[in-house]
């Protein structure tokens, strides 16, 4: 009887290991994927006009990459989000958008400010904007944002209740995520032009 309560133990002990071994995978298997999003996150600033900026390098990278996170943030939730309206059920649609739409209006606003703050760093004089192919393109984000916040605005306040009533919003969320697309375009022309000199 002692003999078999011996013989027991290492194998009562043995689930439990594996199941310590496995939590160590999976926290080196998120540390992995946290590090590789910071890559991806900071990656664009370190290789666009941020560390071109001789005069303040680390408020630039700082403002590039939360630019990022936030876009990336807030295209990351809409694309599976507009792709689960076309399929999904509307009142589980409804309240994905409402849960959406907390996290795109504090992304918009990070966005929003983060980009004022890289355009001063950039263009010191504003009316520069507008004699330059930099600040051509730039004109061009600005206009397809406005647009995105709009349609964001709009979803906001009447997708919720569309979607609960079974009305297909799907339509409407595509067309915010073509905007979307249409922004990170203008944002791959902008990080590949050269901004005006300071005069």
């Amino acid at each position: 009887g002692a003999g078999g309560g011996r013989g027991a133990a290492p194998r009562a002990r043995g689930p439990t290991a594996g199941a310590a071994g496995g939590g160590g995978r999976d926290g080196l298997g998120s540390a992995l994927i946290a590090a590789g999003a910071l890559g991806l996150i900071v990656t664009p600033a370190l290789m666009g006009h941020a560390v071109a900026d001789e005069r303040s390098v680390t408020l630039a990278v700082a403002l590039d990459a939360t630019h990022v996170a936030a876009a990336s943030a807030w295209l990351g939730a809409l694309v599976p989000l507009a792709l689960f309206a076309r399929a999904g059920d509307g009142a589980v649609t409804a309240d994905l958008i409402r849960a959406f739409h907390r996290l795109a209006m504090i992304a918009a606003g990070v966005v929003v400010a983060t980009g004022v703050g890289t355009t001063l760093l950039r263009v010191p004089a504003l009316a520069e904007i507008l004699h330059s192919r930099y600040g051509a393109v730039l004109l061009v984000k600005v206009a397809l944002v406005a647009v995105a916040l709009g349609l964001g605005a709009v979803h906001f306040r009447s997708g919720e209740r569309a979607a609960a009533s079974g009305r297909p919003v799907w339509r409407s969320l595509m067309a915010e995520v073509a905007v979307a697309a249409a922004i990170v375009v203008a944002t791959a022309l902008l990080t590949g032009t050269e901004p005006p000199a300071p005069g």
